[in-house]
Formats: structure tokens, C-alpha cells, sequence
């Protein structure tokens, strides 16, 4: 039995245009559950109807095999982590970490045991005596996860925590809140835009656009086998390039522009003379063969180069591994494994092989 299921939820403001529709998934118990979306997607939408603090128009929501449509949010036993750490500047870390428990009256034994385990999972012990204005965002944003932890809540929903971080403070962040939820065994579910997030800290990902479920599954099972163009595009960085082509036989002509020959196995699936979306992944683009580009842009990263080249319909990227002294204007050759394309209906999206 799932520990947290979602069945058929629903939102909507009107009657008539949903926000949210028919989200259908089982959580499992100490899960770390990715939501990942465009913004206006829905996602803190869906993860305010499960925290209570927005009502569900249509569907159950079950907790540990009790509806929880009804239950007010303080009785759901769920601690949050927001975008905005949402610390009160007036109190020290610690009186800001302890907060909820002083509110609920809990013994101040019981306050004092959780705060310890608390600041030594997130690294706050030399800091419990400073206010917020004191802190760096990283060490603002370990206080308000700090705060979560001492909530004993089997739950955590987590909305864009890590957006008002630098770079590089999101990746050591994104390291420490899977080390405390492996720790804790914590069910997390963590809403983000950042694909790069969802890919290394979820065990499965829910992928939503405009309110509709794109895709569920883990990280690598939606970058190896999306169902659709939109989380082709959306999982991967850079993006999947796309475009339009036509098989005729097992020649695969891409915009007119380059032929590709392709297996028996793979043309005899594919419908014939009818336009349909490719797609390829800017590391499947490899140095050396009989199609040719001419260099628009070059993006050198050090460990990688970024290479962006015209096509009729959109610009396509290449990513190539080490450092490639390219110039922009210069022609080069390139080639496409068969084995590394993808196919898609033109008209559904979805995908053909």
C-alpha cells in the first residue's frame, strides 16, 4: 500500500478551466518525489492541496490509508520548506527553529533533544545564538530546513527551496537536504523548474504542463524514454533538438536539409511519406561524417564545448565533450547514429518508437 496517493485530483477556480487534472500517482513511504514543471504549471498548486492549504475540488487524497480532503492542515502531520524561508528576524536560530514546538506546548526536554539532532544534521550548532540578518542565504535556508526537522513529521514538501541560491550553493544544498532525508527516511516531495534538480535528487519525477501530467518515472527512464516531445525538451540540458522529417523506405530526409540512412528495424515502424518529428540530443551530434553545418555560436565551458548551428525551422545545439577550438562561420561535418533518434507524431506529440 502506497503511503501517499493521489487519486484523480483535481483543482479548478471556475467550474470550467482546471488548474489541475486528474493527477494519479502512489507515493512510497521515505520516497523523495520530484515535481517538475514550467512556472504556472501547477505544481505548488498540488503541493498546497496536500499540505491543506488549498481545498481539493475533485479526488482523494490519502495519507497512510486516511482521507485527508478535510483534515485541516495542523492535523495532517506535515512540515513545510518554502522558496521564502520565511524566518522571523526578531527571533535567534534557535527560537526560530523551536518555534512550532514552543507553539504547540511541547516539553522543553522534548524541545532541547529535537534542536540537537536538528543542528547537527544541518550544521547550525555554532550559530543558534544569531538572528537571521547574521546569515548567509545557505545558512537561512539550512534554519528553515532545521525547523522542518524538529517537526518529527514523516512528510516534508518542499516548494523551490534552493531558487534563491547561487549556483553553487544550490548544488551543495541539493547534496546535504538527499543526506538528511536518506538519514530520516523522510517522504519528500520537492517541487522545482530546475530540471537539473529533479534529475539528481528525485527518485522518480513527476513531470506536469499546464495541469496535466506529462510523464512519471525515474530520472533516467524520462531522459532515455520520454512519451512525449515536452519532457523530451524539458528533461536534458541543453535541450533536445527538434525537427521535422519524412522516411521514404529507410531513407530519413530531415528538413530537406540532411539524409540519413537508417535500419530495416527502425524504417519499418515509421510511417511512410508523412511528415513527423526527430529528435536528437545535443550529445548524440557527433564530430566527423557526411552532414553538414556551419558554426553559429560556441559556448567553451572547459570540461565541454556548445556548439549552435542553423536549421530550417530553429537553432540546433551540439554538445561535445573537452575543449574545441572552433571558430564561429566554420563549416564543419557531422554525423547522426540512427540508434540515437527519436521519432514523434507531428500532430499528438507522442512519441512513435
Amino acid at each position: 500500500m502506497a503511503f501517499i496517493e493521489l487519486k484523480h485530483l483535481q483543482k479548478t477556480y471556475n467550474q470550467q478551466q482546471f488548474v489541475l487534472k486528474d493527477i494519479h500517482v502512489d507515493i512510497q513511504k521515505g520516497e523523495f518525489f520530484v515535481l517538475v514543471g514550467p512556472s504556472g504549471s501547477g505544481k505548488s498548486t498540488l503541493l498546497n492541496m496536500i499540505a491543506g492549504l488549498e481545498s481539493i475540488s475533485d479526488g482523494e487524497l490519502i495519507i497512510n490509508d486516511q482521507r485527508m480532503n478535510e483534515i485541516p492542515p495542523r492535523n495532517r502531520h506535515i512540515s513545510m520548506v518554502f522558496q521564502q524561508y520565511a524566518l522571523y528576524p526578531h527571533l535567534t536560530v534557535k527560537q526560530n527553529i523551536l518555534f512550532n514546538l514552543k507553539m504547540r506546548k511541547k516539553a522543553k526536554k522534548e524541545q532541547e533533544e529535537r534542536l540537537k539532532d536538528a543542528v547537527v544534521l544541518t550544521g547550525l550548532e555554532s550559530f543558534l545564538s544569531r538572528k537571521p540578518h547574521e546569515l548567509s542565504g545557505g545558512q537561512q535556508q539550512r534554519v528553515a530546513l532545521a525547523r522542518a526537522i524538529v517537526n518529527d513529521a514523516p512528510i516534508c514538501l518542499m516548494d523551490e527551496p534552493l531558487s534563491n541560491l547561487d549556483a553553487q550553493l544550490r548544488t551543495q544544498m541539493r547534496t546535504e537536504i538527499r543526506r538528511i532525508q536518506q538519514k530520516l527516511g523522510l517522504t519528500i516531495l520537492y517541487v522545482t523548474h530546475d530540471q537539473t534538480e529533479a534529475m539528481t535528487m528525485g527518485d522518480r519525477i513527476m513531470v506536469l504542463h499546464e495541469g496535466i501530467v506529462q510523464q512519471i518515472g525515474k530520472p533516467l527512464d524520462l531522459y532515455n524514454h520520454p512519451q512525449n516531445v515536452f519532457v523530451a525538451r524539458f528533461i536534458g540540458s541543453p535541450k533536445m533538438n527538434i525537427a521535422k522529417a519524412i522516411c521514404n523506405k529507410q531513407h530519413l530526409v530531415i528538413e530537406e536539409k540532411w539524409e540519413i540512412e537508417l535500419p530495416q528495424s527502425i524504417s519499418s515502424s515509421l510511417p511512410q511519406l508523412k511528415e513527423f518529428l526527430v529528435g536528437i540530443r545535443p550529445e548524440h551530434i557527433q564530430l566527423g561524417g557526411n552532414l553538414q553545418m556551419q558554426v553559429r555560436s560556441i559556448e567553451q565551458l572547459g570540461h565541454e564545448t556548445h556548439v549552435t548551428f542553423d536549421m530550417p525551422c530553429e537553432s540546433w545545439t551540439a554538445k561535445w565533450s573537452g575543449q574545441h577550438p572552433i571558430d564561429i562561420g566554420t563549416p564543419l561535418s557531422i554525423s547522426i547514429d540512427p540508434q540515437n533518434i527519436y521519432f514523434f507524431d507531428r500532430e499528438t506529440q507522442k512519441v512513435l518508437l
